[in-house]
């Protein structure tokens, strides 16, 4: 079965941090030299490679849901929005943005920050 990044992004983060934390530490803290860390290491860098190889998070149309400072509240509040040209241009000035596809995950989100 073949990802599709534009559909997947979320789930390749959520993959990525529990790769990262399941390599076989020494004593000190440091990744073992053995054949799991290797294989792990592997995945790891396949999905870090589809990562890097995303364009846009979303297709024209799509809600999606962000997280901003509003210095009025003095909060972060959750932001909807459609993905359109706009938001391309958005992303590609700052494409480590994260986007929710839920209002719930964003609202979770946000009230960590707070």
């Amino acid at each position: 079965m073949k990802l599709n990044p534009m559909r997947n992004q979320f789930y390749i983060y959520e993959i990525l941090e529990a790769i990262d934390s399941h390599f076989v530490k020494d004593e000190t803290g440091k990744d073992r030299d053995c054949p799991f860390n290797e294989a792990l290491k592997q995945v790891y860098s396949e999905f870090q490679d589809l990562k890097r190889n995303w364009k846009y998070p979303f297709e024209e149309g799509e809600t999606y849901y962000t997280i901003e400072y509003s210095n009025l509240h003095e909060k972060y509040v959750v932001e909807e929005s459609c993905w359109d040209d706009q938001s391309e241009v958005m992303h590609d000035e700052n494409p480590d943005k994260q986007y929710f596809k839920t209002r719930e995950a964003a609202i979770g989100e946000a009230r960590e920050l707070q």
